[in-house]
């Protein structure tokens, strides 16, 4: 199993992180799917008032996230594990993210298919409606940024776990530490077997600088 430990610093980095990952928020509603539910809700009122720690295990259908993510498709729901714990007026969610995912090998463009494991962390900040613009305004310009301002009302998690998610992908998988690639020339994958390419080729735009190294050796 892959373990991948990713730790978000401020939201404003966050926020530029979402726009580079062009992923539009959907509203959902608690409807069960092939992956499982579609969403993932947590009761704030209930939290607040009882003072207690929540805990939440379900089985998420992530298939939405990665719909117009390239090379990367999940092999079945994701598990999330969290625990939530209301104290001083914040709201902390933590715990494990688990999932199937199937990757391509940016060297040879195999399948590689991974157990992944990503841990979640975000605290929140119950505020009124009335001062929910106005905090979000103050966080655009606060060096502070990892509390995020939320409505007293249920919590939909989903988009902060289907973020974490995709901000653990590593941009260029490989299926081994040595694997060979594909070649150059006539495109074999050389982990299955030598195509006989002749690797020594140069480019010939490159020949008269070879000629000057090797008359001043």
């Amino acid at each position: 199993m892959v373990e991948y430990y990713h730790y978000s610093t401020r939201e404003k980095n966050r926020r530029c992180r979402r726009e580079l990952l062009t992923k539009a928020r959907h509203d959902r509603y608690n409807n069960f799917c092939l992956f499982g539910v579609m969403n993932m809700l947590l009761n704030v009122q209930d939290l607040v008032s009882r003072r207690a720690q929540i805990t939440l295990k379900e089985s998420v259908d992530v298939t939405e996230a990665y719909r117009d993510v390239r090379d990367v498709k999940p092999l079945g729901p994701l598990t999330a594990e969290l625990t939530a714990a209301y104290s001083g007026g914040l709201i902390d969610v933590s715990g494990t993210l688990d999932c199937k995912l199937q990757f391509q090998c940016s060297r040879c463009l195999d399948p590689i298919e991974e157990a992944w494991r990503v841990p979640f962390h975000a605290i929140f900040k119950v505020v009124s409606k009335e001062r929910l613009d106005k905090d979000r305004l103050d966080e655009e310009d606060s060096e502070d940024e990892d509390i995020l301002s939320i409505k007293d009302e249920p919590l939909e998690l989903l988009p902060y776990i289907e973020e974490e998610l995709m901000l653990s992908m590593p941009l260029a998988p490989i299926c081994k530490d040595d694997c060979k690639g594909l070649c150059p020339e006539c495109g074999q994958n050389r982990n299955a077997k030598e195509c006989g390419c002749d690797r020594e080729k140069t480019d010939l735009r490159f020949d008269a600088l070879k000629d000057w190294f090797g008359s001043n050796n």
